[in-house]
């Protein structure tokens, strides 16, 4: 089971793949999350998670809930030295400040260029001479660009025993300056999740030692 799953190892006698949990265990957390609806059975059985519910969190069969959300930042990689200092300072400030387990998590995506390639063919229709030329090499630049190349977001992925903390903690991680980040509807947080399942960089797992919360 990887790391981000916020519950318990499943019985060691178990095959790998097999649920630790049963259908008995879903109308206890279904009670804890009013309003929620199922996720798929193969989400149940290899995620740990069998629904989501109105605020957008993802249900645990326990009732405890993760959110996903994703980082809203500048790539400081080519950044001017002062940029890149202030950007680092505002996220260990983050760090010092929010009391609960918070995991920074890294996927790659391929980039999608077909709005722009079908902007290039329809100009492509009225060219001619060099300009052909020009939108031509242009194409198969972006062409070349969707089958090689891949852009990195960064996400954060929060736990909480429920809803009513989770909403408290997501007013804590707003109350941090120069860290922003954007709610994901819970369909593409399950996709996402999926995506962490088969494997995905975890930047920065900052776990509350002291207090033992989820």
């Amino acid at each position: 089971m990887n790391d981000w799953t916020i519950q318990g190892q499943p019985p060691a006698q178990e095959m790998p793949g097999t649920p630790w949990f049963t259908d008995d265990d879903i109308p206890a957390a279904k009670k804890k999350a009013a309003g929620s609806r199922f996720v798929s059975s193969s989400m149940r059985r290899y995620l740990n998670i069998i629904a989501t519910d109105d605020e957008g969190n993802l249900v645990q069969p326990d009732g405890g809930v993760v959110r996903l959300l994703s980082f809203v930042g500048d790539d400081i990689r080519h950044a001017h030295p002062e940029v890149e200092e202030q950007a680092m300072y505002a996220f260990a400030i983050l760090l010092r400040s929010y009391r609960y387990p918070l995991k920074v998590v890294t996927m790659n995506f391929p980039v999608n260029t077909a709005a722009q390639r079908a902007s290039i063919e329809r100009r492509l229709k009225h060219a001619d001479g060099p300009r052909r030329e020009a939108l031509e090499q242009e194409w198969r630049t972006l062409e070349r660009l969707d089958r090689t190349r891949h852009h990195r977001e960064y996400f954060f992925l929060l736990f909480a025993p429920d809803a009513e903390e989770m909403r408290q903690r997501i007013r804590s991680l707003r109350q941090s300056i120069g860290v922003h980040f954007r709610p994901i509807d819970p369909d593409k947080q399950v996709r996402l999740v999926r995506q962490l399942h088969n494997g995905a960089e975890t930047a920065y797992d900052h776990e509350n030692h002291e207090g033992g919360e989820r």
